[in-house]
């Protein structure tokens, strides 16, 4: 009975007129929202980087995506050297590739959807004329009966990065790009 007589009120306020517009309202609000969605569509930077001669792909390498004098988005390369920088907008950037052993390539680019770059990095050499090692490792190492206790230099505990500062430490091998400590012949040597 209440419901017969919500459909009888509803009827008298909505004319056939008013029912057309609302309709109308409700499909044009629809194509707008989907407009709307494909202007914030995000774009794909993608590519490889690869030796000189572009037969051997780089693995580790750092790509910095650079928009207005600041760091966007970063990633690194995988062991195929291919690399993907996902949910960019379009837009004018500055691209900074690195890897050790290897010459810094920066490059100017316009993203707009799929934007793919190989990069060729040629072999960086530097000549050193002469190298001094110095070293005291009581400063460092303390033997125990447990173990050894490594200790971090001053510079290392200002660090940002942990994974940089455990690079000082010679039991350990630490990627700070990639932020991991691989395992060595399946010992993980921060967890065992």
């Amino acid at each position: 009975m209440k419901l017969q007589m919500m459909i009888q009120r509803t009827s008298k306020k909505c004319s056939p007129n008013k029912t057309w517009e609302a309709t109308n309202r409700v499909v044009i609000l629809f194509f707008m929202l989907i407009n709307i969605a494909f202007l914030h569509a995000q774009n794909v930077f993608h590519g490889e980087i690869v030796s000189k001669n572009g037969k051997v792909g780089i693995a580790n390498g750092y790509i910095l995506l650079i928009q207005n004098g600041t760091i966007f988005k970063t990633t690194t390369s995988y062991k195929d050297g291919s690399f993907t920088i996902k949910d960019v907008p379009a837009g004018d950037y500055i691209v900074e590739v690195t890897c050790l052993g290897y010459q810094t390539i920066c490059d100017s680019l316009s993203i707009k959807d799929t934007t793919k770059r190989t990069y060729r990095l040629k072999e960086e050499t530097k000549d050193i004329d002469e190298v001094m090692i110095v070293a005291d490792r009581s400063q460092i190492v303390k033997r125990t009966a447990n173990g050894e206790i490594f200790y971090l230099s001053s510079d290392a505990k200002k660090m940002s990065n942990p994974f940089r500062a455990l690079q000082e430490i010679p039991a350990i091998i630490s990627d700070a790009n990639t932020s991991s400590v691989p395992k060595i012949r399946n010992y993980h040597p921060i967890h065992d």
